[in-house]
């Protein structure tokens, strides 16, 4: 769904044919990796480098060999497995007629129609018996694991009870979900795929830490559940247990879930909601348009609708959401070029050195709900400074006569005022405002590493050498800078037109 998906290459525990036990959660070897792992997530949460990375990396691949091959390594090749999953969808009566599964250009597997379609046409109706979905613990097949911590982890997290299920029905011999989990990508494009030279393209950009951080908290969260699942009891006969619980079965698990799950109703009456996924609907890749899905929870049905008019022969599409570059890269492993919802967060916080006037523009900013340190969005489109981050800087550059006048006001007019980029404080007010972010924008450009242009002339080089993840990488950081670079001169004309 929306990733590119590449030739499923064997493990490299695999391909030098490591000979540990099918079951290896008792292993010492691997277990003594684990632990080193463990202790290099939770003590190093500040350190999100290329250094920490590749440390992080390495004692990956040492704990894929230790642990040998995995059950996503004995699986065919994905383009052998798609008659079989077409088979199983007819089998259970889904009614496919016209759209077909085809690869798309630079974009891997995808949906294709074979007639035409109106917008908000009727497209597919998949039921809810073709679906994994993580309704609960006590009713599904790891009802068996019992720990307290475990089950509070799947009551806050629902989607890693989700992939823990996916990664269960894996390991399951004739699981009535196989043909689907077949035609899975094998890997992903995800950060938590990047090597640390893919990892490197990112050098420069304020993503690069967030993506180090979703290895980070993804390898923690491995290890914390393979020490709860080494003390339960009782649950050695559960397929996700006997089949050794290897990480690289939870990576690829995990990720199919963070890039194709979508929740729908289990209860109608208390109006509850479930992760799940969707076999044949979760092929559909990403563009613009309209949310064109929907679940009937009467029929027990995900329908899906054409989002625009369809000549017979045009790639089915739909609509991922009001998404950054950013996330789409983190949880959907793509980059969407064309992205009008695109945004670079950059980090904004008070200044402590005036306590008395830091103390009012904290008082302000709270009075309108807005933090005083964090993320804070500029945007691709015209109006890169909105909301929130017009507000907090025209808060941060008042004098304090301006800031006097702002705190005779009430919460309602404040915000009226502050996140309103037609109106202003002062003049004066506006052109600091602007100034600074002009500044800002431009001193985050200095530690990219690359201009705009080399990164398009690497994109359309014909050598080959860029992974895919690599090329994604490049692609975020484009996008990045011609955000910041526009913003930037955007905000010093708004300033120079403020002084004429």
């Amino acid at each position: 769904m929306g990733k590119k998906d590449r030739k499923h290459k064997q493990s490299s525990a695999a391909s030098k044919g490591s000979v540990a036990p099918e079951n290896c959660m008792s292993d010492p070897k691997s277990n003594k990796i684990l632990e080193e792992l463990f202790l290099k997530c939770v003590l190093n949460q500040k350190k999100l480098d290329l250094e920490y990375h590749k440390e992080l990396w390495e004692l990956l691949r040492q704990l894929e060999r230790a642990q040998g091959p995995s059950k996503l390594d004995r699986l065919p090749l994905r383009e052998e497995c798609l008659g079989g999953f077409l088979a199983w969808l007819d089998k259970g009566g889904l009614q496919r007629e016209g759209v077909e599964v085809v690869k798309i250009p630079e974009k891997g597997w995808g949906l294709r129609a074979t007639i035409p379609y109106q917008m908000n046409a009727h497209i597919l109706e998949i039921h809810s018996k073709f679906m994994l979905i993580a309704a609960s613990v006590k009713d599904g097949p790891l009802a068996k694991i019992q720990s307290a911590e475990i089950l509070r982890i799947f009551q806050e997290m629902p989607h890693v009870l989700l992939a823990l299920l996916l990664m269960n029905e894996l390991s399951v011999e004739d699981s009535l979900w196989e043909p689907y989990i077949k035609f899975l990508p094998r890997t992903y494009t995800l950060p938590l795929y990047f090597t640390p030279e893919d990892m490197t393209y990112l050098t420069g950009s304020p993503s690069q830490g967030d993506c180090i951080n979703q290895v980070r908290t993804i390898a923690s969260l491995y290890c914390n559940f393979h020490r709860l699942l080494r003390s339960c009891d009782g649950i050695q006969d559960l397929p996700i247990i006997s089949s050794g619980f290897k990480f690289k079965d939870f990576f690829w698990a995990v990720s199919t879930v963070m890039s194709r799950q979508n929740k729908i109703v289990i209860n109608k009456e208390k109006k509850t909601l479930a992760p799940a996924l969707i076999p044949l609907w979760d092929l559909c890749n990403h563009s613009h348009g309209q949310i064109s899905t929907d679940f009937d929870p009467d029929k027990s049905v995900c329908v899906c609708y054409a989002q625009r008019d369809y000549a017979s022969g045009d790639e089915i599409t739909i609509f991922y959401g009001p998404r950054s570059n950013f996330d789409l890269l983190c949880y959907s492993g793509f980059v969407f070029t064309d992205n009008s919802f695109d945004y670079v967060l950059i980090r904004l916080g008070l200044s402590t050195s005036e306590k008395i006037l830091c103390q009012k523009r904290k008082s302000l900013l709270e009075k309108i709900e807005i933090p005083c340190s964090g993320m804070f969005r500029v945007m691709k489109n015209q109006n890169h400074f909105v909301g929130e981050t017009l507000a907090f800087v025209r808060i941060f550059v008042a004098s304090a006569e301006e800031l006097e006048m702002l705190s005779q006001r009430d919460g309602g007019e404040l915000r009226t005022l502050l996140l309103n980029p037609m109106d202003c404080v002062s003049k004066d007010n506006e052109m600091k405002t602007y100034d600074f972010l002009s500044k800002r924008c431009s001193l985050l450009l200095r530690p990219y590493q690359t201009t705009i242009e080399e990164d398009s002339r690497l994109l359309s080089s014909k050598d080959g050498h860029l992974s895919e993840e690599a090329r994604q990488a490049v692609l975020l950081r484009r996008c990045e800078k011609s955000i910041l670079t526009v913003a930037s001169a955007d905000a010093s004309k708004k300033v120079k037109a403020l002084t004429e």
